[in-house]
């Protein structure tokens, strides 16, 4: 039989582990709770993406972009832009039609004020379009200091304690980091608009015949067993681009070529595939 003292050490020894049990679960049940409280927006939270999405107008992409910083300030789980705009067309849907006429408004709200960060979205939301609309109808590339122009007179409409926070002009260095911020979160670049003049389809079509007019290539003989090539496409070949020049965009939309033109990709594929073959020809020849 064992004696007093050894009973005692096995009792301390067991109540040991009872307690690193007992607080090995509180732990779990505690990181439990946490992860199921990710993404469970509270009720400011989602006036404020729906107020960012109508400000934006009516744009899920600011209100996207408030629920990725306010979930990134809480260390929660990334979550996809696409997850995410279905969440903000969710919360919309769930708003009813006095709620949302109050949210555009933003007049006498109790919690107005928690609204200026996501409005802030808004705010760059509407300035990137604005450039986006100069560059596409006008081919106009806006200057920083236009840029600010239009952001500032965002928000000249709300209550001043919903309204985002003053830039400043562009000799200020917070609104050259600001603007800086807004490039780079929208994909945004210094730089000119490429504008070229428009080419009729015909003259498009005419060209594209041309150069696909065959012909053999310089000192080989035509014959039933010769392979056709084209002159420019060889020589271009003989300099090493042809292939640098042409080859097809591996990212983003694989029916497009890196210049946007699956047909001319297609056309010097075949080119190229015409090039190896007579090469290979006149080897074994």
């Amino acid at each position: 039989m064992a004696s007093r003292e050894e009973l005692e050490s096995a009792l301390a020894g067991l109540k040991a582990e009872e307690d690193a049990v007992t607080s090995q679960l509180a732990a779990a049940k505690r990181r439990t709770a946490a992860v199921q409280r990710q993404w469970v927006l509270p009720p400011i939270v989602r006036r404020a993406s729906v107020a960012a999405y109508i400000a934006g107008g009516f744009a899920v992409e600011p209100a996207v972009e408030y629920l990725v910083a306010y979930g990134r300030q809480r260390h929660w789980p990334d979550r996809c832009v696409g997850e995410l705009g279905e969440l903000v067309h969710d919360l919309v849907l769930a708003t009813s039609d006095d709620n949302i006429a109050e949210l555009a408004a933003l007049d006498g709200l109790p919690d107005v004020g928690a609204f200026a960060p996501a409005l802030s979205y808004a705010r760059e939301w509407r300035t990137v379009v604005h450039a986006r609309r100069l560059n596409e109808q006008s081919g106009i590339a806006p200057s920083t200091a236009q840029l600010l122009t239009h952001a500032e007179a965002f928000g000249s409409d709300l209550p001043d304690a919903a309204r985002p926070r003053a830039i400043g002009s562009v000799s200020a260095s917070r609104a050259r980091a600001w603007t800086y911020r807004l490039r780079r979160r929208w994909g945004g670049r210094l730089g000119r608009p490429r504008v070229k003049e428009a080419v009729p389809t015909d003259e498009k079509r005419d060209k594209a015949r041309c150069a696909a007019t065959a012909r053999p290539a310089q000192g080989s003989k035509t014959g039933a067993n010769s392979v056709p090539i084209f002159g420019n496409a060889w020589r271009a070949h003989k300099r090493g681009r042809l292939w640098g020049l042409y080859r097809p965009a591996l990212c983003g939309n694989a029916r497009r070529s890196r210049n946007g033109n699956a047909m001319r990709a297609q056309f010097w594929a075949h080119i190229f595939g015409q090039v190896v073959a007579a090469r290979a020809a006149g080897r074994q020849r």
